[in-house]
């Protein structure tokens, strides 16, 4: 049983009182998860996935859905057990102490921050690849500095303006993709002949694309971030975890075969922004602003949820004293002030210092594979610790699948390892010194205030009262 101090500090109502709204239904989650995942690569990236392993990038797509659906699974049984915002800093503090927890929160504000940084950036690019050729760089940061303020601003509303509109426009690039789909079966080019050699460099090209895959699936575990905002039953979550992951993989599989049946995988390697040249070349302009439409889309539901997301893990953390407290405050409409504010500010200083925005995202493949492993394992120590705890979803197979999904994370961050540069490890080092001196000084805090920056245990809501 918890204290009433602990129950206070868990559930957010000392100062003045920091709960959030439960506001958001399944089917929103769903499409807010889903938009967040799929992201705009099947735009400006899919050239390289055929520079990789040609045609097979489909198998690598397979390959990596196949692994993270276990670790999903985890994430429903912990999710479910644990229904609190912040979600993995929940699961690995449970499961190990809070000082684990730090550092996989910390790990994921960087992953979620460093992707709004990314978005942001490419919407930038974006209007320079349609309209503004001879757009600077310094005129691309400022477009991006300018939106960071705009979204700034809107996800300082209540969290309905921004989830809803992110699932209309994710709804909006499903119709994209399977239009483009349509589009490119029609044109009377598309051969199943193009697909041959389905493997141009082997089995091994195909296990590199795997591994740099990994991050084209990152954004399930935005879920749980929400799970306070949820007005439906815990149960659901799984659901919705799962559909999320298949909805992305369908969704990447059409674009690939779509583009795959239209020329060689060495044409389309070779072809920048190969999704919006070939849209254009069978059906002109309105071709290329259709399928952009859709790479948009699938930038600003990206965005909206990456902010969401490290907006409320940073929440959690301020709300858990392992961060400082003050970002656990809330505006008037029930949204993280501070964190707001620290999403902000993070996106502008990268965008303005960054050597080379684009490692920011490779940076992404390393921290998911990583915390995917931490929180796995999370669900087998948990299994062993507190069998007694209540588990309104239990995964199927048990702990078998608990260590399949370790299993299956640890084969994710070794294929994350894959290609990173020197300029990723320097900007992981960096991090990893700021998180330290964080970690320092709330350690500091701690001692100087013990009461204050009491950590309380994480328990079931079933032992909360």
């Amino acid at each position: 049983m918890m204290s009433e101090k602990d129950v206070q500090l868990a559930k957010g109502e000392v100062n003045g009182g920091t709960q959030l709204k439960k506001t958001i239904n399944p089917v929103i989650l769903w499409g807010l998860a889903s938009g967040l995942i799929i992201g705009w690569a099947w735009i400006v990236l899919i050239q390289d996935w055929f520079a990789l392993a040609g045609h097979s990038i489909i198998i690598s797509h397979i390959l990596v859905a196949l692994l993270v659906i276990p670790i999903g699974i985890a994430y429903s049984e912990l999710m479910t057990m644990l229904p609190y915002t912040g979600g993995p800093i929940q699961y690995v503090a449970a499961a190990y102490n809070w000082n684990v927890g730090y550092w996989i929160g910390w790990i994921m504000l960087a992953l979620y921050f460093n992707i709004v940084t990314v978005e942001i950036f490419s919407i930038s690019k974006f209007l320079k690849y349609l309209w503004f050729p001879d757009m600077s760089m310094t005129e691309m940061q400022i477009v991006g500095i300018a939106v960071a303020i705009l979204f700034f601003f809107l996800m300082s509303k209540s969290i309905d303006v921004g989830a809803l509109m992110s699932f209309w426009i994710f709804i909006l690039l499903l119709f994209v993709g399977g239009g483009w789909f349509i589009l490119a079966g029609s044109t009377g080019s598309w051969t199943i002949q193009n697909f041959e050699p389905f493997f141009p460099k082997g089995v091994g090209g195909m296990l590199i694309g795997a591994g740099l895959m990994v991050g084209m699936y990152a954004g399930f575990d935005a879920i749980p971030q929400l799970a306070e905002e949820a007005n439906f039953p815990r149960r659901k979550f799984p659901l919705i975890i799962i559909a999320s992951i298949v909805t992305s993989l369908i969704f990447y599989v059409i674009t690939i075969l779509a583009i795959g049946g239209l020329a060689s995988s060495t044409e389309i390697a070779s072809t920048d922004m190969a999704t919006s040249v070939f849209a254009a070349r069978y059906y002109g302009d309105a071709g290329r602003y259709f399928v952009m439409l859709g790479g948009l889309c699938a930038l600003v539901s990206t965005l909206i949820g990456t902010w969401i997301g490290g907006t409320r893990l940073l929440y959690a953390m301020g709300r858990a004293r392992i961060l400082p407290e003050v970002f656990s405050s809330l505006n008037k409409n029930g949204s993280p002030r501070l964190a707001n504010v620290a999403a902000l500010i993070y996106s502008i200083v990268f965008l303005l210092f960054a050597a080379d925005i684009w490692v920011l995202y490779i940076v992404l493949a390393f921290g998911v594979g990583f915390v995917y492993m931490v929180v796995s394992s999370s669900v087998v120590v948990l299994r062993v610790k507190h069998p007694e705890w209540n588990r309104p979803y239990r995964m199927p197979g048990g702990m078998f699948m608990g260590v399949l999904a370790t299993i299956a994370s640890v084969l994710i961050f070794v294929f994350s390892l894959n290609g990173i540069p020197v300029m990723s490890y320097v900007i992981i080092a960096g991090l990893f010194i700021v998180g330290l001196v964080v970690w320092l000084y709330m350690n500091r805090l701690k001692k100087k205030y013990p009461e204050k920056y009491a950590l309380s245990p994480v328990v079931p809501p079933t032992l909360r009262e």
